[in-house]
């Protein structure tokens, strides 16, 4: 059960609960009410009887026992008068639970265990109950058939609070009961009342506070949905940026040999040309007599032909710097071969590699490229910046990532200024590379100590091994 059936949750788990609530309340209210109304009714009734009957029973102070005329005054007051038409039922206590006078003369003389109330009333509080007639003593008021109230109330010697005996009497408690009734009725009423009132508010809060979360919950919806498509939107864009990169890589992979053998077949060719007739002219003049300016003549076609062979010389590099070797379908550790082999060649430096991971699988070509070009470049920084210091390569090669270490024992030189510098496109040229695959491109260089080069780009391979070469 989800939070759209809120109001119904908290109408099933609440709903027990207030009416428990309910009933242990009005059940605590009227049982206080009524100990209440017994009390004071009783409080009532112990002063009414005393007015009347304390000045009787003084004597009780030195004797245990009630002489004949002192019977005979109490018998006078319950008898025919308002005080007897009141009170039912009358005994009259001594200390020990010893019964002095009662309304049956049966009973006087007669020792019974002191009750909670009888011993309440010897301690000087007003004791009382409400139709309990459960004790021996009690037999004749069962007799009578009605609902009484029993009230214990001490009698003190005047003038003091010593408790000389206590007076047991009982009232027709048949108004009393129907007050109490009336009581609680409108006490349950008032409880009952109050509780519906109390949970029809909290359930109308319950209610619409579930309306509100139904609204929110349909609006984070919607705003979930927009958000998983802007999410799907900018994974596609994502997509086909990597892809442009990788397409972007390759044709300019195809731009620069296009361009390393327009050199090499244009003004490589003409160069070439060039030579060769200034050759021949050279040999058409040799052993001749030097007249009309000849040695001049001379000197001016050596000079071109120094200018020749120079330019040749620097357009052949520039083409072989430019054209990479055919990469496509190489394994990576073959990739690595033939970059490192090419930079042994030219610059006859010495590198150590290490590799991890399957590198006899391929890449793809834009990766494969890549790695092509870092290894490349990095190498000759190293060559070019760092003299004659030792060299080393670490490829880890884990399925997913391809990542790709050059480290040297150089002099190190400060990374902020080399990254600031725009005349120099190696380092930002690297970083372009990689990052544009979706890889990331890191510098860590010591003065000193040496420099770090490190690019971790995305691959996957396709579980074939390629051969190498």
């Amino acid at each position: 059960m989800t939070h759209e059936h809120l109001a119904r949750r908290f109408l099933l788990t609440s709903l027990p609960v207030m009416i428990l609530l309910a009933v242990g309340l009005g059940w605590w209210v009227t049982a206080s009410i009524e100990r209440q109304v017994i009390r004071n009714s009783a409080a009532d009734l112990a002063l009414y009887v005393q007015s009347f009957l304390s000045g009787s029973l003084q004597g009780l102070a030195e004797r245990n026992r009630l002489n004949p005329g002192e019977i005979a005054r109490v018998r006078r007051l319950f008898t025919n008068t308002p005080l007897g038409h009141r009170v039912r039922s009358l005994k009259i206590w001594k200390e020990g639970g010893v019964v002095v006078y009662a309304t049956d003369p049966s009973l006087i003389g007669r020792r019974f265990p002191p009750t909670a109330h009888l011993r309440q009333a010897w301690k000087g509080t007003v004791g009382a109950s409400l139709d309990e007639l459960h004790a021996v003593e009690n037999a004749p008021e069962q007799a009578l058939g009605l609902p009484l109230l029993e009230v214990y109330s001490p009698v003190r010697f005047t003038g003091s609070d010593r408790v000389i005996s206590v007076a047991e009497f009982y009232q027709d408690a048949r108004p009393l009961e129907a007050e109490l009734r009336a009581t609680r009725l409108t006490t349950w009423l008032v409880v009952g009342g109050a509780t519906v009132m109390a949970f029809g508010l909290l359930f109308l809060i319950v209610l619409q506070g579930e309306r509100v979360i139904r609204q929110q919950r349909r609006e984070m919806n919607d705003q979930v949905a927009q958000l998983s498509g802007l999410l799907q939107q900018n994974e596609r864009l994502g997509v086909r940026l990597r892809e442009a990169a990788r397409r972007s890589a390759t044709v300019n992979e195809r731009q620069l040999r296009r361009v390393s053998a327009e050199l090499h077949d244009g003004p490589a060719q003409t160069m070439s040309l060039a030579l060769l007739r200034l050759e021949a002219i050279l040999d058409s003049t040799h052993g001749c007599p030097a007249a009309d300016g000849r040695p001049r003549v001379e000197e001016a076609v050596a000079e071109v032909r120094g200018a020749l062979e120079h330019s040749l010389t620097e357009v052949r590099q520039i083409s072989k710097g430019l054209a990479l070797p055919e990469l496509g379908g190489l394994a990576v550790s073959e990739v690595l071969s033939r970059a490192i082999s090419a930079h042994e060649q030219r610059t006859g430096q010495q590198v150590e590699i290490s590799t991890a991971g399957p590198v006899h699988a391929g890449v793809g070509t834009p990766i494969s490229l890549t790695l092509y070009r870092v290894v490349q470049e990095a190498l000759m920084n190293v060559f070019k910046h760092a003299g004659d210091a030792s060299a080393a390569i670490g490829v880890i090669l884990d399925g997913e990532t391809l990542k790709v270490t050059i480290r040297d024992d150089g002099p190190g030189f400060v990374a902020a200024e080399a990254e600031a510098r725009t005349d120099r496109l190696g380092l930002h040229g690297l970083r372009e590379r990689v990052e544009a695959l979706g890889g990331t491109f890191e510098l860590e260089t010591v003065l000193g100590v040496g420099t770090s080069i490190r690019a971790v780009l995305p691959a996957q391979t396709d579980g074939r091994e390629m051969p190498d070469g």
